[in-house]
């Protein structure tokens, strides 16, 4: 299994929140069963820029084991919930789930669909 893209909008979140929620995220990911959650790097930065560049609101997990996904999608459900305008996207491989704004139900059936759907080539 490789590592996950999780990709968080805060809906009207200016670049510096967006920035602070997506450290908390991460933070509230490596709480779950992963054996990395990393800032997602984006590319070279401008030639005076000091750190590493990384894209605002995306982290890369390693998940421990193939069961560790079901946290991630229960985290990211939870995250929406919080505060409306709110989205996660986590992708896995050629698969992705987008949660946002939906009853319970619905983002569940969501979960389960991500969930059940294979990876292509495994």
């Amino acid at each position: 299994m490789g590592p996950l893209r999780v990709h968080i909008d805060a809906g009207d979140a200016d670049p510096e929140e967006t920035d602070q929620l997506t450290r908390q995220f991460r933070t509230e990911l490596l709480g779950l069963d992963v054996i990395d959650a990393n800032l997602a790097a984006d590319g070279p930065g401008p030639a005076n820029a000091k750190g590493d560049p990384v894209t605002i609101g995306t982290i890369v997990v390693t998940l421990a084991n193939s069961t560790a996904l079901v946290g991630v999608c229960q985290l990211a459900r939870g995250w929406v919930n919080r505060k409306r305008g709110r989205r996660v996207v986590v992708k896995d491989g050629d698969r992705s789930l987008e949660l946002a704004e939906a009853s319970p139900e619905q983002q569940q059936q969501l979960i389960d669909a991500f969930l059940e759907e294979p990876r292509k080539g495994s």
